[in-house]
């Protein structure tokens, strides 16, 4: 194990913490670097971008898919590298694909894609990135549009119902 560098215990301490590198300083869909879908994923998602700590494992994450090389690196692997679980690797791939800092190619490495920097793509067939911004899922749904929503339907407006529909459009899929 390497040093803790205030984000944890790193597997590669040569990556360095990466702050000070931003890479996705505003987020097409206008949610931040996003999250799970409940309150305690959107509290871990908003602490994090305000504190800069994603913006530096996507730093890091740029650093390792580098030095994998041509080789690329799959989710499962960076989750291994960066000491994270696989949402934090799947979302900071997921940034620096859209960002265009690596490709994701349709060859795979234990049933996973795999993740170069575009000077390794070597005329392997990409993956291109698809993504679900025109699909605005009900659980981002501003208290407003909810709120009339729910008096269209007749339903009352207090805040136990209230809650109550909110818990139910964030589990929805």
């Amino acid at each position: 194990m390497g040093t803790t560098n205030g984000l944890g215990p790193t597997v590669r301490p040569d990556l360095g913490t990466g702050h000070g590198a931003p890479l996705m300083i505003e987020y097409p869909n206008g949610h931040g670097s996003g999250h799970a879908g409940n309150a305690t994923s959107r509290e871990r998602q908003l602490a994090e971008d305000a504190k800069g700590i994603t913006e530096g494992r996507q730093a890091k994450a740029l650093t390792a898919v580098t030095a994998a090389g041509p080789d690329g690196l799959v989710v499962s692997e960076l989750e291994l590298i960066l000491a994270v679980g696989h949402g934090q690797a799947s979302s900071a791939l997921s940034h620096l694909h859209r960002a265009q800092k690596v490709v994701r190619l349709k060859d795979r490495r234990n049933k996973q894609e795999l993740y170069v920097v575009p000077d390794y793509v070597n005329g392997r067939k990409e993956s291109p990135y698809n993504p679900r911004l025109n699909r605005k899922h009900p659980k981002f749904y501003a208290d407003a549009t909810v709120l009339k929503a729910m008096e269209e339907a007749n339903l009352r407006t207090d805040r136990e119902t209230y809650n109550s529909i909110r818990k139910f459009l964030e589990a929805l899929p």
